[in-house]
C-alpha cells in the first residue's frame, strides 16, 4: 500500500490523479482503511468494474472536498451540476474526522448491508482523534460533503445502465457473446452515465475515418483486429509492463 502525507494526497487529488489508487497516512491511515471497506462493499454486491469505479470516485471525491474544504490549499472539486460543498467548514475542524465522516456517509448509502462494519471502523477512527470540538466540526462538515455527493449522483444514470439490453447483430464487426459463458453484454448503457470529469463520453469516442462498411473491408481493420488479439490474449508476450499494469488496474476487486 502506498502511503502518502496528507499534503501529497490533496495535491494528487487536485491534479486528478487519485482515482482510488492512493492512500494517505492520516490518523489510523483513514483513507486506505475506507478504500479497503469500499472494495469489500463492492465484493459483497458482486459489482462490476464500472460500478466499483463510480463508488470509489464518489468516496474519494467526498474525502478530497471534505479535507480541502478545511485546508484551503487547492481548488475544490466541481463538475457539471455539482458546485462543491453546500456548507463551509468551521476554522480548525479536524481533517481526519472530516475525511472519515465523508467516507462513512458515502459507503453507508452505497452498501447498507455492511453498515455495522462501517460503523465499527468509524467509531474506532473517531475515538483515536479524541472527543474535541475540532472533531465534532470535522464530522459535521464531512457529513455535509458526503451527502452533497450522494445527492448529486442520485440520478446519474448508473441504475439504468443495463437498459436497453444489447441485442447482438451477429455479423462483423459487432460484438457478440463468447464462450464459455456466452454472457450478455455488461451494462451496455454505461456510456450514458453522467461523467465525473470529461464533458461527455461522446467527446472521446474517436472516429474510424471512414464509413463502417469501408473500414471493415480495409487492411486497417485487419491490423487493428489482430493487434487486439495479440495484446489481449491471456498468454500474450507482446504487452509491455505498462500495458499489463494498465489492464490489471481495471480489475479493482481483489479476491481476498
Amino acid at each position: 500500500m502506498i502511503r502518502l502525507s496528507i499534503h501529497r494526497y490533496r495535491k494528487l487529488c487536485a491534479t486528478g490523479l487519485f482515482l482510488g489508487l492512493f492512500a494517505v497516512q492520516l490518523q489510523a491511515d483513514i483513507v486506505s482503511d475506507w478504500t479497503a471497506q469500499a472494495l469489500a462493499g463492492a465484493r459483497s454486491q458482486n459489482q462490476s468494474e464500472a460500478d466499483v469505479s463510480r463508488s470509489l470516485a464518489m468516496m474519494h471525491t467526498a474525502i478530497y472536498n471534505a479535507v480541502e474544504g478545511i485546508a484551503g490549499d487547492y481548488n475544490l472539486y466541481t463538475h457539471g451540476g455539482y458546485s462543491g460543498p453546500s456548507g463551509t467548514a468551521v476554522a480548525g475542524s479536524s481533517m481526519e474526522a472530516a475525511a472519515a465522516s465523508a467516507a462513512f456517509t458515502i459507503l453507508q448509502d452505497l452498501y447498507p448491508s455492511m453498515s455495522g462494519t462501517f460503523a465499527a471502523l468509524y467509531g474506532t477512527q473517531l475515538a483515536a482523534i479524541g472527543d474535541t470540538a475540532a472533531r465534532a466540526n470535522g464530522v459535521g462538515f464531512g457529513t455535509v460533503v458526503g451527502q452533497d455527493i450522494l445527492n448529486w449522483r442520485a440520478n446519474d444514470g448508473a441504475a439504468d445502465a443495463n437498459s436497453p439490453p444489447y441485442s447482438p447483430v451477429g455479423s462483423v464487426p459487432y460484438w457478440s457473446p463468447t464462450g464459455p459463458a456466452y454472457a450478455s453484454a455488461a451494462q451496455p448503457g454505461w456510456g450514458n452515465v453522467a461523467t465525473f470529469a470529461v464533458t461527455s463520453a461522446g467527446d472521446h469516442a474517436g472516429s474510424l475515418g471512414a464509413s463502417l462498411t469501408t473500414y471493415v473491408g480495409s487492411t486497417a481493420y485487419a491490423a487493428d483486429y489482430n493487434q487486439v488479439k495479440d495484446l489481449g490474449s491471456a498468454s500474450s508476450s507482446l504487452r509491455t509492463t505498462e500495458q499489463l499494469n494498465g489492464a490489471s488496474g481495471i480489475h479493482l476487486l481483489p479476491t481476498s
